[in-house]
Formats: structure tokens, sequence, C-alpha cells
């Protein structure tokens, strides 16, 4: 495993390195949906100029390898929860340290924002050694099983 990957805050100019992996990660996902650079513009602006929100990227030698979005929530609480909105590490970031120091940082921003929980899902519809290691490295970490994820594809 190659283990010098570099996490930091995403800006504005980062977002065009981040369709590219957008776009990589919508084919590599399940959903058979057509990809839409406009949308995903738009998402990842969003993103990062919200003040409750954060995109992080994994760079190796400069290049952007991988990102998580990062979104905290009152919701009802007194305290805040987490969610990490997207997590995904580019093809050419696999087999390296970014997804675990990706999520190292996520869980250090949870905890610099105070948030009382972490959620986290795995909805791409990935093939199945993808999506087991995803749920691996998740739980490794000390996320935990809540219920299942439920959903319904619209026609």
């Amino acid at each position: 495993m190659v283990n010098n990957s570099v996490v930091r805050l995403a800006v504005v100019e980062d977002i065009l390195d981040l369709i590219d992996g957008t776009r990589e990660g919508n084919a590599e996902s399940g959903y058979g949906l057509a990809y839409n650079k406009d949308n995903a513009f738009k998402y990842l602006y969003d993103y990062i100029a919200d003040d409750d929100c954060d995109v992080l990227v994994a760079e190796r030698d400069g290049a952007v390898i991988g990102f998580a979005m990062l979104g905290q929530s009152f919701e009802f609480h007194d305290k805040s929860f987490c969610y990490i909105g997207k997590f995904w590490v580019f093809l050419a970031g696999r087999r390296t340290d970014a997804g675990r120091k990706l999520l190292e940082s996520a869980l250090a921003w949870a905890k610099e924002k105070d948030c009382s929980y972490v959620f986290v899902t795995a909805t791409a519809e990935l093939h199945k050694k993808e999506q087991t290691l995803f749920i691996n490295l998740m739980k490794k970490y000390g996320l935990a099983e809540r219920g299942p994820v439920l959903s319904l594809k619209m026609e």
C-alpha cells in the first residue's frame, strides 16, 4: 500500500478535478444514470461554500485522488450530527492510504465540530468487492451498522 496521501479542505479551484472523479464514480456505481457536469459543479460548489459543510480532498503528488463531503446538522438536538454525504477514492487512489486518511480527517472534522454522531451510507451500488472494502474501512474506525437503507428506483 502506498502511504503518501495528504488530506486538506477543498477550495473552489478543486472543483474541476473533483468533477473528473465524480464522473468516474458515477460510471462505477450501479445506478445507470447519465452524468451531468453542471449538476456536479453546483453540488460541489454548494458544499464548499456552505458554512455547515466541507469537502475534504486526498492528494498524492499534487493530484486529487479522492474526496469526502461532510455536513453538520443540528436537526432537533442540542448537539449536531455529522453526515458523510459522499466518500470516494478514485481508481488512481485505490491501494493507497487515501481512504484511511480521508476517514481519519472526517472523524477529526466531526470531533472539532463537536458532533454527537457520524453517519455514512454505502449506497453507491458498487461491485461487491468495493462495497465490502468501504464497509470494512468504516467498521475498522468504529462505525457500526444501525439499520438498513431502503430505496426505490422511480420509473
